[in-house]
Parts: C-alpha cells; structure tokens; sequence
C-alpha cells in the first residue's frame, strides 16, 4: 500500500523503514536502525521489516511519507527532509485517554496493540510538507490525540509484526508479551480528499466542543468518545456496529450491558452509550424495548451470589497462561515453533518446548557457557511439558524430532557396518590372545612383548541412538561407556519415567541426585561391587518429558525432588487445552518448509563433528562461549532484578529455588540460540542474549502461575478426578466400595480412596451417609 501509493503520487524520493525499542527490564534501548529503499522495491523493505521482528523490543515503523533523496546513511530524517505526504494518521491511544472520535470513518485502520488504533486516511494526491501540515494539526486537535498525528514525518506501526512495550507501557497495564499488530479494517483503495478531510475535522471539533459545553452544564463527568475509550476493541464494535444479519439484537445488547458493568460503568453511563448508538446497539430498543429493565436484569446478575455455605473450591482459580514468547526463539526455531503449532494444532508453548529440547540436544556436545563471574556451564536443558491426553504433544514431538531420528537411523546403518567389521578383528584378536597365552614355550618376558605387539582388545563400536525414553540412572551410566558423549531423554510419555523404577520411592533420591550432577556437566562417578568403578568424564545430557497432569503433579510436588534441587533445574510449561477449536485444515506449504528448514539446521549441527579429547571417542571438549560486555550487562541487570524479587513477602520467593537459577537457565539457552545461529560462534551477543532473557522471563512467570493455583498437588488433582466422575455417575448416594472398584484408576485402593474422600468432605464437596456400608452423596450444590 506504502509503495502503491509513493509510486502513483509521482515524486522522487526514498521510503524509510525505521526499527527502535527499549527492554523494560533493563531500560536498554535497542536500535535505531534506518534503512532507506526505493519506491517499488516492496519486497526488499519487506523482508527487512522481518528481519526487524525477530529481534527481542525492536519495534518496526515506517512512515506515511516520501523523504529526499540523499538522506545520510542511517538517517529517518525530518519533516524538512519530506518530499511528498501519502497519507494522515490519527493515533488513537485509548490506554492513554487519547482515542477522541474520527471526523470520517478512515478508509484503513491499523490496531496497533489492544484497543489502540492507529487510523490511516491516504490522500487522493499527495501533498508537499507544507500543505499537509496544517491538515494534520487540525485532524490531532479534532480528534483529541496522540501529538505524533501532527507529525507529517513521523512513523507507524507495520501489520504483520511485533508491538514490543518498553518499561513506561508496562506501567499503564500492557502486558510484557509483544502484541501483533494488526489490521482492524482492510484498505478497499478509497482515497481521501485533502479538502474533504480538512472541512470535516473542522465541522467536528465544534460540534466536540459544542457537546462538551454542554456535558458540563449538566454536570457529565465524560463524554461518549471517552466512554467508547474505555472500553476494549471488540466491545466497542458491538456498540456502535449495526447488527450482522442473523444476529440475535436482544442477546449481544444484554451481553453488551454486562460486560459494561462488570466494568464500572453506572448506569447512566450505560444508557448515554445505548442511546448515544441508534444505528448499533441503540437500536435493539428502537421498537420500544424497555433499556432500563435490561440494565436492572444486568445489575442483579452481576451481584455476586453469596456461596459462603456452598462448598469450597479445591484450586483457586487458575490464572491466564501467558503467550509463549515463541519470537524470541530467533528466526529458525521461531519459524519451526509455529509451524509445528499451525501444522498439528497444538498451543505454541508445546510446539516451542519440543524445538527449543532439540536444539539443547544438537547444541550441548558443541559448546559451554561461561558465566559473567568466570565459571562454564554446559547448554544442556531440562524441559517438562504438562498436557492432557489428546492434546497431541505426541503429535508436536514427532514434528520437532525428526532431524533426530534421521541422525540416529544414519547412525545404526554406520553401527551395523561398523560391528562388522569389529566382530572379525575382535575374533581374530581373541584367538591370538589365546594362542599367545597358550604357548608354552615362551618366557614370561617373551609372552610380554607378544601381548604389547597384540595390542588392546578392539573396541566395539558406539550404540547407535541420542536419546532414549526412560532409562534407570544405572543403565544410563552402564551404557555410557559405550555410547555418544551427549545423549537426550525424550518422551511424549512422561508418566512412564516418573512412574518409573528410577523414581520409585527408594531411587528417587540417588536418580534426582545423578540428574542434576549431569545437568551441571560434572564427571560422572559410579561405584558397584559388581560392575567396578566407572569414571565419565565429558559427558552432556538433555531432557523432555511430556506429562499428563497428575504425574506432572506427583513429579514437580515432590519435596524431596525439590529440596534435592532437581526441580530447579526444570523448565516447566503447562499451557492450557486448544481442544474443541482444532477443525481440520490442511497443511500449509510455508509450514512445511519451516519444519525442513529446521530440521536441516539441527541435522547440519548433529553431523558436524563433535570437539573430543585427543584419542578419547566419546569424552567431549567443547569451546568455550564468553558473552560480551553489553550482553554481561544485561545479564546481571535481569540476575539482579530477579533475586530483589526472591525475598520474604516478594512475589518470587514461593520459587525462590527456581528464581535462584534462572540467570543460569538464560545463559545456557542463549548458548543455544547462538550455536543454532551460528554453528561456529565464539562469543553471545546481546540480540541472544536479549531473546533468552525474555524466555527465561516466561518460565519464571509460568512456575509462579502454577504454584499459586495449587495444580501441582497430587491429593487435590485426585480429588477433582473423583469429584468428576462421581458428578458423571449422576447417582445421589455412591458406595465407597464402588469408588474403590469402579472410580479412577488413581484412587483404586482404599489408602488412596479414603484420602480423595477426606479432601471433597472437607470442602464440603460430599458428606457421608452411613458409615457401614459406607456411603457418600454430593452436596446439591456440588452436584449442580
């Protein structure tokens, strides 16, 4: 539209993209970056407007604007510097109070964040600064906005990419979460008359002002348009928008006035805005319907019931999970993330944990981290994902394991040549050890150098595989030996490795013990009577376990797992279902080159050869990656800002075990996010380190999101699960031999039945009937 434009207006000139933003936990400002491209050349500012977003609080503008010819090289020059104007700009910032009320409808409407537009009215000729000047100043004071609309060089927001907020937005309530920027209405071609626009915004600041005179005079604290501002987007669309045909009026106006009160409006704040809207919601009343009634029907369901001898709720309400920050994974496994998510269906967070274990698993034989206070660490992770049966994290870790697959099926084919090859030398050696051995006519010295000319027994060649599902810590070091220095422990049955005998009660302790040893990349030491002593040096393990709720619930509430410190060491997402909005589609071209891109990149890693000790064949050497200074900075900055927030009566301190190794958790995966950008960097750099620091962000907030709805407590989620299928049986009264045979298959025993029991009792949930037999029944008030 921008070059369309440029190009019919006929000047001469350049376009501008400009990229600028801050990180709101640093205060670090990113950019500027400027480039300047010619009129026409859509495809290249496209591609670098792209490029603009994969960078962690960059935010891409361009203005509505030709701009000279020999701008200085990173330039976005000024309103001297403009050749032609395209188009004007009304910024409505309704977060600030700043919406106002449009003289015309704009024929292109951009939502820059939630409930913020930004609306474009493209001129039918293009105006020199002069001219369209004056315009603009008289669209800012007529709609009462942001003071950048009077700026003819001034820059917007581009759709299709990132709103990243900066430390001042978070203050006014948006969410840390980059926004999309979108088009909230699509340009059909009209164009706007410079005149037309000029005589309107006249027409409608007086009648503004007209209207606040009067506002006044009645003692009216606000008026309609800044009603309108305060409320979201979507429901100021259904105030002023007439009805869609087929649309029930009377239902979206009654839903309309309580969503209104819900949030604060009075009630004569609600009918100035139903009356002042003949032609959208004022119009479901225009027949005659009482609006007065709707609004006391309103108030009486908005008034909440009084529950306080109802039963207690066994979780507290479960707060929003944040979106996954899926952008700062950078521009391949970003790409590969949402592709898995469109193609399979699956909640972004899912498909980002299964791309982002891989990576860890491709990158962790390669390199190290050093920290900013001198000391290395491998970039080797552990990731627990939290999902439900059929919510298709098979499905997603297939699509993300591929590369994986593929590099262990070339492996068993070059094991199954290999052992070939060794089964004849290791004959051969073995029957001239014997015949050595059984030589009586050599001395001892004789036989000696016989032995040391014989040479070691050939080695067998390394097992073919990179991962495995759930093996027992024993077996895993056992097999070590003989197997690749950097392994990974992938499943999408998780509840397997928890249920397993590794973590059974007596193993527990010793397997959480050797997990969190291999995840600090320390030697590996094992002591069996009958196996002997095995030292390991050099090794590098990965983890991702995909777990249904309650085994989620058993492993991550495990106090001696915690006290241990093997939970620290976990990066935990626990997004919530997308099931029944999952209609069939068919896969996407693009997405499908997003996944084989991926997987070529993680294939080009896995087969680059790994940086042994000399003569060793499976001790690992890696590199070392330092971090640079301004990515140091940053680091500390954010290692700071979350150890202030560890303390007695701060938010984090109920994590404060997890809180105290996020710092780590972000330096080993800007390691990653590195070494997947570039397989031969030497050094982090502050865009990685950015991109990380923002996951790591994430993690925190999710653990804290999870702790504080209790959904990690095994007793409770056995509770809920009984209370489920007790309301599925539609029964009044239930014997307690029945829940034994015939409940969950979690509460199947009387120990763990009598426990689910006591906990619904104790919310008030059920009560007993009689104790022999003995019988419960749900409260009516539960049962409804």
């Amino acid at each position: 539209m921008l070059h369309h434009l440029a190009a019919s207006s006929g000047a001469e000139g350049v376009l501008v993209l400009f990229g600028v933003g801050e990180n709101p936990l640093t205060g670090r400002n990113e950019g500027p970056r400027v480039e300047h491209f010619r009129i026409g050349d859509s495809a290249s500012m496209i591609e670098a407007a792209k490029g603009y977003s994969y960078t962690p609080h960059l935010n891409a503008y361009a203005p509505w604007a030709i701009f000279r010819k020999g701008l200085p090289r990173g330039g976005k020059g000024s309103e001297r510097d403009v050749v032609a104007v395209l188009a004007l700009v009304a910024d409505q910032d309704n977060d600030k109070g700043q919406g106002g009320t449009l003289p015309i409808e704009a024929p292109y409407i951009v939502e820059s964040s939630p409930g913020n537009f930004q609306a474009v009215y493209p001129l039918s000729r293009a105006l020199p600064p002069a001219e369209a000047k004056p315009l603009a100043q008289a669209l800012a004071e007529c709609v009462g906005c942001d003071h950048r609309t009077k700026d003819v060089s001034g820059v917007w927001r581009i759709p299709g990419l990132l709103n990243w907020p900066n430390k001042i937005k978070l203050g006014r309530g948006r969410s840390a979460d980059p926004q999309p920027v979108t088009v909230a209405k699509e340009w059909s071609g009209d164009l706007i008359e410079p005149e037309a626009l000029q005589a309107l915004a006249g027409k409608t600041k007086r009648e503004d002002s007209t209207r606040r005179e009067r506002d006044e005079s009645t003692g009216t604290d606000s008026t309609v348009a800044e009603l309108l501002a305060r409320c979201s987007a979507g429901l100021r669309k259904l105030i002023t928008a007439p009805a869609e045909p087929g649309e029930d009026r009377s239902a979206v106006a009654f839903s309309v006035i309580c969503s209104l009160l819900a949030k604060g409006f009075s009630t004569d704040d609600v009918r100035r805005l139903v009356e002042a809207h003949p032609n959208g919601i004022g119009g479901r009343y225009a027949d005659g319907k009482d609006l007065d009634a709707d609004i006391r029907r309103g108030q009486e369901k908005a008034r909440p019931n009084d529950a306080s001898d109802g039963p207690i709720p066994l979780f507290p309400p479960m707060p929003e999970a944040e979106r996954f920050p899926i952008e700062a994974l950078g521009p391949v496994l970003s790409r590969a993330a949402a592709a898995i998510s469109r193609k399979v269906q699956v909640p972004e967070a899912i498909a980002a944990q299964s791309v982002l274990a891989v990576a860890a698993l491709a990158s962790q034989a390669h390199a190290d981290v050093m920290l900013p206070y001198g000391q290395t660490r491998p970039l080797s992770l552990f990731f627990v994902t939290v999902a439900a049966s059929g919510d298709r994290k098979s499905t997603a870790d297939n699509e993300a394991l591929w590369p994986i697959r593929k590099r262990e099926k070339t492996l068993k084919e070059e094991h199954e040549n290999e052992h070939r090859l060794w089964s004849i030398a290791f004959a051969a050696w073995s029957a001239e050890k014997k015949k050595v051995e059984s030589d009586r006519k050599m001395d001892f010295d004789a036989r000696r150098r016989a032995l040391a000319d014989l040479g070691p027994e050939p080695e067998r060649p390394l097992h073919p595989f990179l991962t495995a599902p759930e093996p027992t810590i024993e077996g895993l070091v056992k097999a070590w030996s003989s197997a690749p220095a950097a392994l990974g422990i992938f499943t999408a049955e998780g509840g397997m490795f928890i249920g397993g005998h590794g973590m059974s009660q007596d193993n527990r302790l010793r397997t959480a013990a050797g997990y969190s040893e291999m995840w600090d990349g320390h030697p590996i030491k094992r002591i069996r009577s009958l196996d002997g002593v095995s030292i390991l040096y050099g090794r590098r393990l990965s983890m991702h376990l995909m777990v249904q709720h309650e085994a989620a619930a058993q492993f991550l509430a495990d106090p001696l797992l915690r006290d241990q410190g093997l939970l620290s060491r976990v990066l935990v997402a626990a997004p919530e279902s997308i099931a029944g909005t999952r209609f069939y589609r068919d896969t996407a071209p693009e997405d499908d080159a997003a996944i084989r891109s991926y997987g070529a990149r993680i294939l080009s890693i896995l087969e680059a050869p790994w940086p042994l000790i000399d003569g060793r064949r499976n001790e690992l050497e890696p590199r070392v990656l330092t971090i640079t200074a301004d990515a140091a900075e940053s680091w500390r900055a954010f290692y700071d800002h979350i150890e202030g927030q560890c303390g007695p009566g701060n938010d984090l301190r109920p994590v404060q075990d997890f809180a105290a190794k996020i710092a780590e958790h972000a330096a080993r995966i800007a390691g990653v996010l590195t070494i997947i950008d570039d397989f031969r960097a030497s050094e982090i750099g502050i865009e990685a380190m950015h991109s990380s620091l923002t996951l790591a962000d994430w993690y925190v907030n999710e653990a804290v999101r999870l702790q504080r709805a209790a959904r990690t407590d095994p007793r409770l989620i056995r509770a809920q699960q009984l209370l489920d299928w007790m309301r599925e049986r539609g029964e009044a009264v239930i014997n307690f031999r029945e829940i034994v045979q015939f409940g969950p298959s979690a509460i199947r025993t009387k120990t763990s039945a009598e426990e689910a029991v006591s906990v619904l009792t104790a919310h008030g949930w059920i009560e007993e009937v009689s104790p022999r037999p003995r019988r419960v029944r749900l409260v009516k008030e539960a049962d409804g």
